[in-house]
Order: structure tokens, then C-alpha cells, then sequence
């Protein structure tokens, strides 16, 4: 048993890692929330402000419960465990904070990766409008060099199935629509019958 003692000195010392070891996690998940959120300069703004007072108020907390005293001795040698599970508890607190905001980004992705306007080729001329329904389904309307059409779709893994109906006639069709990445998309369109119609790629607004 006596070989397995630890002297305060290593006590410290494995206190001190174990918050190394957590500072690490929110460090590596702010710059993934940060990432996530590039195109929204004013979110990251927010964020990063946010950040800066939270390191302060976590310096401060520190402070609260260890304030500084004239006896250099009135903590004894557990001053450093004490303040190192501290900041690991804060730490930890603020990673799962942090994770929110990544599954929140997530889930809004989730949510409107169809919603939206399209442009065919990347040009305006063509509109691809995408409203997500309040079941499983989308509602679809198009306009432009291939006529006017209105339609439904639903999700297929990385795909929108859609089934639509020309306004000035009475032909029917389908396309698929696969994601490229968050703003682009591929998209094929078939006759009713099945036979080939056309394709290209969307860029979303």
C-alpha cells in the first residue's frame, strides 16, 4: 500500500493534467463552431466576444474561491489541486455549452438544407423555390427556360425526389436532386415515361 502513496507535490501535478487534458476539448469545439459558422460574420462576432467573458468570469470564479491572501501559507500545498479541479469542472462546463451550439448549427442545417431558392446553372433566370411542409414533405415550384412547374418532393439519403406537373399543360415528370455540398446541388429531370429530360446544377441563395 505504501508504494502506491502519492505526495501532495504528484497530487498537484495530476491535477494540473487532468485540466490540461479538459482545456483541450472546448478549444478544438469553439473552432468547429466557429467553422461552422464562417458565413455568419455577426454569430462569430458574438462568439468570440462571448468567449473572451467567459474566460473572464472563469478567472474571476477562480479568484472567488481562492482569493489571494498576505499568509502565503494559508492554502498549505493543496492551493494548486484545489484550483487546478476548479478550472477542470468550469472547463468541462463550458465544453458542454460550446456542444450545444454545434448540435444547434447541425440541426439547422438539418432543417433547411432543401428550404430555399435555387438558381439553375447558377443564374438567376432560373428559380428552383423549396419550401419544407410540415410533415416529411417539400412543396417545389420552378420557373424559367424549361416552363413553369409545381411540385412535391420528399428525401431519399442525400436526395430530394420530386414528382411535378407543368402549369400550362398537363405533362408530368420527376427529377432527383443531389447535394453537392451545402449551396450546390445536381440535378436530373426525367419525362413520364422515364425518358431522359435534362440536368445541370442548382446553386442555393
Amino acid at each position: 500500500m505504501a508504494a502506491l502513496a502519492q505526495t501532495q507535490s504528484e497530487i498537484n501535478r495530476d491535477a494540473l493534467q487532468e485540466y490540461e487534458r479538459a482545456d483541450h476539448q472546448p478549444n478544438e469545439i469553439y473552432r468547429q463552431v466557429l467553422l461552422s459558422h464562417q458565413k455568419d460574420d455577426q454569430f462569430c462576432q458574438t462568439l468570440k466576444k462571448a468567449q473572451r467573458f467567459w474566460i473572464q468570469y472563469r478567472d474571476a470564479q477562480l479568484n472567488l474561491k481562492f482569493p489571494p491572501r498576505k499568509e502565503k501559507s494559508y492554502y498549505q500545498s493543496v492551493l494548486p489541486m484545489v484550483q487546478a479541479s476548479l478550472l477542470t469542472e468550469l472547463t468541462l462546463q463550458r465544453t458542454e455549452e460550446l456542444k450545444e451550439l454545434v448540435n444547434q448549427r447541425s440541426a439547422a442545417i438539418d432543417r433547411n438544407r432543401w428550404s430555399g431558392r435555387w438558381y439553375g446553372g447558377g443564374k438567376k433566370e432560373s428559380v428552383l423555390s423549396i419550401l419544407k411542409n410540415g410533415d416529411e414533405s417539400f412543396s417545389l415550384s420552378f420557373k424559367g427556360e424549361f416552363g413553369e412547374w409545381e411540385g412535391f418532393g420528399y428525401e431519399k439519403g442525400n436526395e430530394l425526389i420530386t414528382v411535378f406537373r407543368y402549369k400550362d399543360s398537363d405533362e408530368k415528370g420527376y427529377c432527383t436532386i443531389s447535394r453537392s455540398d451545402v449551396s450546390r446541388a445536381e440535378f436530373s429531370s426525367y419525362n413520364s415515361d422515364g425518358s431522359y429530360r435534362a440536368n445541370g446544377f442548382l446553386i442555393k441563395e
